[in-house]
């Protein structure tokens, strides 16, 4: 899967500029200054908000426009960049694009996908003509890598910034680099190993989309090994369950006394129904994950998904009056690439994968 060099633009003050996805919020001001630098989500509100999908994009399109007219973006042309994120100990990754036909060919996705969201990614592509956010892929940790991760560590990193107590550095890895940017490349275009996509499914999908007439947009990703992938699960939740839904745990699951604080490394799906518990203890967690999946869409059950951040208990206790809580075991990236071979899909919000990436601190414009 050759990881290709991108032309990506870089924000020049990323503590500033980049954020943590999109937050929509309301804005009074209808006059925005481009020549200090601006968040991403700040051009994302921009006023007026109250206007059609399409001139909204638009808009947002001439505003990015206009910060990198003001020089807030470097350009850089064929080049790679070497991401790190958290500590000295954290693994390297490299931001890259991988083209439409590799994407098809060498991607695994994990989790499904919701139409409404791809077609409002695609959307958002068609109009504002660029990607400000990299997929995540992982690749299985090698020695190889190692040994390239020494030799980027050699180099003076070329962005070093902090976000919300978290340290970032990017080494900007140029043709005239030779050794290194040439061993990135023989690196991904040599291996044969799976490469599983751990966050960015409806941008992928929105990818697709975009090209399926006359397009060849490639696809801005940030590649990592598993190492440095921390994994949590997403709480499924309903205000509404039906005796079929109850019957169904009933004969499918035991009884247990208590929840525990967390999940073990041991497969399990845990059900709360009406303040009690209910486990399925299983080695097929892909497979109750659907199973149970289509069982709640088979009955007509509305479920919120939300990542774990808190210990069952806690949301035990915060949640006294909803009927229906569900856990899992936290799925992790080498599991992901353990399963690829089977290509099996999990349903949508089934992983909660980090590191988040950064809106706005690369654009890829298409």
């Amino acid at each position: 899967m050759p990881l290709l060099p991108t032309h990506a633009l870089l924000a020049n003050d990323p503590a500033k500029q980049a954020c943590y996805g999109f937050k929509r919020k309301s804005v009074s001001d209808s006059h925005i200054d481009f020549s200090i630098p601006l968040s991403y989500n700040d051009i994302l509100n921009s006023p007026p908000t109250d206007i059609e999908e399409k001139a909204r994009w638009a808009l947002v399109k001439k505003n990015i426009h206009s910060c990198v007219d003001q020089g807030h973006y470097s350009p850089h042309s064929n080049a790679y960049f070497a991401y790190e994120i958290g500590s000295n100990s954290s693994n390297i990754g490299v931001i890259g694009c991988i083209s439409d036909k590799d994407l098809k060919i060498k991607i695994v996705e994990h989790e499904a996908t919701h139409t409404h969201r791809v077609n409002a990614f695609t959307s958002y592509l068609e109009t504002v003509g660029l990607q400000a956010e990299p997929c995540v892929i992982a690749f299985k940790y090698t020695i190889e890598w190692q040994e390239i991760e020494v030799i980027i560590r050699k180099l003076k990193p070329y962005r070093s910034f902090e976000i919300q107590g978290v340290p970032h550095r990017i080494w900007l890895i140029e043709q005239n680099q030779y050794d290194v940017f040439n061993r990135i490349y023989m690196f991904f275009r040599q291996s044969d190993k799976p490469y599983v996509l751990i966050d960015g499914h409806h941008r992928k999908q929105a990818i697709h989309h975009f090209n399926r007439e006359i397009n060849s947009a490639d696809l801005l990703s940030y590649c990592l090994p598993h190492t440095a992938i921390k994994s949590k699960s997403f709480v499924w939740s309903s205000q509404k369950i039906t005796p079929g839904m109850v019957d169904w745990i009933q004969n499918v699951a035991e009884i247990v006394e208590s929840a525990p604080k967390q999940l073990t490394k041991s497969p399990i799906v845990l059900f709360r129904v009406y303040g009690k518990w209910y486990k399925i203890k299983t080695q097929q967690l892909q497979e109750t994950l659907l199973v149970t999946d289509s069982k709640l869409k088979h009955e007509k059950i509305k479920i919120n998904k939300h990542p774990q951040i808190e210990s069952i208990q806690d949301i035990d206790q915060k949640n006294p009056n909803t009927p229906l809580l569900i856990f899992f075991t936290p799925i992790s990236a080498y599991q992901l690439l353990h399963w690829s071979k089977e290509k099996l899909c999990l349903p949508a919000k089934t992983t909660y994968m980090e590191p988040k990436i950064l809106t706005g601190l690369f654009l890829q414009l298409m």
